[in-house]
């Protein structure tokens, strides 16, 4: 795919990798109602539900840049509403807690990064400087953070977490 869009430009990349991700997730539009109905994780044409997962937090990232990009075409901006939604339904029924989590970051990181290049310099300071307070902080508390991670993936998630899946 690199190499295919090696030579677009950074908008138009975003639009032909948006394509792509969306043909995908439409792929598994056979079986979104046999995995709401069975309780089964979707797995699409994968095979694989983490592969589900990760192609449609893909899309729900792709979707959002071009939704939010008045300069990508029209139709494409039209139909960033349905690919979150489709992105959305896919992640929730492939059960995947790593691409719910994604889902959650990709929430939180987007706004301040289409925001940022507005501000003016006093607040992008203010905001790196904010930034930079919270990577220390969560420097000095990763251990006890991946210590509540590994709890809750024990405990809430039912998860072994020396297995995969």
């Amino acid at each position: 795919m690199l190499i295919v869009c090696r030579r677009l430009s950074a908008r138009r990349a975003i639009l032909v990798l948006g394509a792509n991700f969306l043909a995908m997730c439409l792929m598994a539009l056979p079986d979104i109602a046999a995995s709401a109905t069975s309780g089964e994780p979707l797995i699409g044409p994968f095979g694989s539900k983490n592969q589900m997962a990760a192609t449609a937090h893909v899309l729900f990232a792709l979707s959002l840049a071009i939704g939010f990009d008045r300069q990508q075409p029209v139709l494409a901006r039209l139909l960033t509403p349905m690919s979150i939604i489709l992105a959305l339904v896919c992640v929730r029924l492939s059960q995947s807690a790593g691409a719910a989590i994604a889902i959650m970051m990709t929430l939180a990181t987007f706004p301040p990064i289409v925001i940022y290049p507005k501000a003016s310099f006093a607040i992008r300071c203010m905001v790196g400087f904010f930034l930079l307070i919270v990577l220390v902080i969560g420097i000095v508390l990763l251990p006890d953070l991946q210590s509540a991670l590994t709890d809750f993936q024990v405990h809430e998630l039912k998860k072994d977490t020396t297995l995969t899946g």
